[in-house]
């Protein structure tokens, strides 16, 4: 249940941030502002990591509750990197969001 809960919040966080991807729509920050409010609320120890190409096809791998930011870190990275690959996009992930920091925009 976690993970559907944490993985919707993600999915919203990335669309309302990605300008290239999505353009938000008028009254959304509202929402996009909700939903950091839920990331945030998710621990301590989390992680989202992504990669996008050009074209703006994007693919994102999310972790939380772990012990700690190392290894959230990591599973994160290891999920977005298998996402890529299935893909076939060729920049590697990198972390967007570690714990409650967003390190660069999307």
């Amino acid at each position: 249940m976690k993970q559907m809960i944490y993985s919707g919040v993600v999915a919203a966080i990335l669309l309302g941030l990605s300008g290239c991807v999505m353009n938000p729509l008028p009254g959304q920050s509202k929402e996009i502002s909700n939903y950091m409010d839920q990331y945030k609320a998710l621990g301590e120890k989390k992680a989202i990591a992504y990669t996008k190409n050009e074209n703006g096809q994007y693919v994102f791998g999310n972790a939380y509750d772990y012990s700690t930011q190392d290894a959230a870190n990591k599973r994160a990275l290891k999920q977005c990197e298998s996402r890529r690959k299935k893909l076939g996009l060729e920049k590697a992930c990198e972390i967007l969001a570690e714990g409650d920091k967003f390190l660069h925009s999307f």
